[in-house]
């Protein structure tokens, strides 16, 4: 369940709003908070569980833009992206453009439908985030199972080359030569060459071998000898385990 808050001066319809939002037989949402300032809407921000922010950008006491800049202040990531900015207020608007803390604008002026659309997309987008983080993790938890030093640079780089795999269809998708299918997708959101990223990933791939037992290795990957693991041994057996569990 996505708790919502609506902070609005105006009661009537942050009412109409709660009331339209919680009847609309979605298992997936409940507006659990109203705050008519913006003194009672950080109090409630700071200690009570908000999953979503329907935010007023006029109001009393602090406006929405003060609540916005208190957020970022106070460096609170839950709710990156978690924002909808409801208001006619053009010039406020565009002051948050460029802000991580909001995911959309309607304007106030818009139906209700408008807004419940634009929650629906943020959900949407919750999910998804919240099933790569899973993955990630259960990508974590097999290279530690093997060793790998997560604080190298390298294994991340392959945390993110496993993770795009996975993204492209798992252990079903061949990768024939991860230098030029993968590893150019890492270096551009590093701003990296590709020679670094496939250097690193290679350093952090002997660490692991260096430092996991040899009994470990032959039952993970199945090795009958004390042969070395490749990057692609790692990645496809990686991708296995993960989508077997």
């Amino acid at each position: 369940m996505v708790n919502i808050l609506i902070a609005d001066d105006n009661i009537y319809y942050a009412k109409v709003l709660m009331n339209i939002i919680n009847g609309s037989n979605s298992k997936d949402m409940k507006v659990s908070y109203i705050a008519t300032d913006g003194q009672e809407a950080l109090d409630i921000i700071k200690n009570h569980s908000v999953d979503i922010i329907l935010l007023d950008l006029k109001m009393p006491i602090y406006d929405g833009l003060y609540i916005l800049e208190e957020i970022e202040k106070e460096k609170m990531g839950k709710y990156k992206d978690s924002v909808i900015v409801v208001s006619g207020e053009t010039d406020m608007i565009c002051k948050l453009k460029e802000s991580d803390y909001v995911h959309s604008f309607v304007n106030k002026a818009s139906s209700i439908s408008d807004i419940i659309d634009k929650i629906n997309e943020l959900i949407k987008s919750k999910q998804e985030q919240s099933k790569e983080e899973n993955i990630r993790m259960s990508i974590i938890k097999e290279l530690q199972y093997l060793n790998y030093n997560l604080s190298h640079t390298g294994t991340q780089y392959l945390i993110d080359a496993i993770q795009l795999i996975y993204n492209k269809g798992g252990k079903k998708h061949i990768i024939y030569n991860l230098a030029e299918e993968i590893y150019p997708i890492i270096a551009k959101e590093n701003n990296l060459g590709v020679y670094n990223i496939k250097s690193n990933i290679s350093k952090a791939n002997e660490y692991m071998y260096k430092m996991c037992k040899r009994e470990r290795i032959q039952e993970y990957f199945g090795f009958q000898d004390k042969t070395k693991p490749t990057v692609k041994n790692v990645i496809y057996t990686v991708l296995k385990n993960i989508s077997e569990n």
